[in-house]
């Protein structure tokens, strides 16, 4: 017997549920455009939910838009200058004849544990990422992956036709993403890391596994 259709509440519940990230007193996560009892089609993830975008997710049939960036880039919901903006009246209309729920999925990415950066670095993807937060101790331009400036979808998507063009460098990019997540976040490493911190707690004390 098949499964009822899942509404877009449904989903982002297990989506959140998830993500295991804890959470936050205050948050900026929210259904941003939408009814989230609408039943989902499919969903798209993006970055930035530009009307190009939308339009693509259209196409493909899904309805459920999780974007990092609010639909309407305001993380308040405060749409009191946009009334009269061209673009923001084209792409609220647009939202709305598609049946698209569009949800703010950016506290709880960020909070999530293993970080999605390290996470995909260890499985051997190439980052293309914004200089942000700790990002940039994470990786290294050229060696690890590319930097773009932020909200740059022109300058993403030639970081990802010069990647692709490359592929010898794709390749020891990828090897190099899997050592450094090995190296720096494996289990072993902080394993190391809590001994040597408990030890100069203890007065270097050396280390001592209890049976």
């Amino acid at each position: 017997m098949a499964e009822a259709p899942l509404t877009a509440l449904q989903l982002l519940t297990r989506i959140l549920e998830k993500s295991a990230a804890p959470n936050r007193p205050q948050t900026i996560d929210h259904v941003s455009a939408g009814d989230p009892t609408t039943t989902v089609t499919g969903i798209a993830t993006m970055a930035i939910a530009s009307l190009d975008c939308l339009k693509r997710a259209a196409a493909a049939g899904r309805n459920l838009i999780l974007t990092y960036d609010p639909a309407f880039w305001s993380g308040n919901d405060s749409f009191d200058r946009l009334e009269t903006n061209g673009l923001f009246l084209e792409k609220r209309d647009f939202i709305r004849a598609h049946n698209m729920v569009c949800f703010n999925l950016h506290d709880h990415w960020r909070d999530r544990m293993p970080d999605g950066v390290a996470e995909g670095m260890a499985a051997g993807l190439v980052p293309i990422v914004t200089r942000v937060a700790a990002i940039p101790d994470v990786v290294t331009e050229g060696i690890h992956g590319r930097f773009v400036p932020p909200r740059d979808p022109e300058a993403i998507a030639q970081a990802i036709v010069a990647l692709a063009s490359d592929r010898a460098a794709l390749s020891r990019m990828s090897a190099r993403c899997r050592e450094h997540a090995r190296s720096a976040y494996s289990i072993e490493r902080l394993a190391d890391d809590f001994t040597a911190l408990y030890a100069s707690l203890g007065g270097a004390a050396t280390p001592r596994t209890v049976s």
